[in-house]
């Protein structure tokens, strides 16, 4: 059976318990990783799974690479 890695990623991100690392060329906060599943497509956007954790006392690191050529060289915070 083939995996569901925004399913995957979705599950990773809210049962961390210490820390989440993320690292990549860009991070837009407003994506949903689940949106087959209207139970959890609500919950499942990004910045705020970020945020939900960082209040539970989760260290939240992201390092961004703001690479000019494919962007406007803004980060969408």
């Amino acid at each position: 059976m083939p995996t569901k890695a925004w399913h995957d990623l979705y599950r990773a991100i809210a049962g961390a318990q210490k820390f989440i690392y993320i690292a990549g060329w860009s991070i837009y906060p407003h994506i949903s990783l689940v949106r087959d599943d209207a139970s959890l497509e609500e919950h499942s956007h990004l910045g705020n799974l970020l945020k939900q954790k960082s209040s539970e006392g989760v260290k939240v690191l992201i390092l961004l690479w703001n690479e000019k050529l494919s962007t406007d060289g803004q980060l969408d915070a």
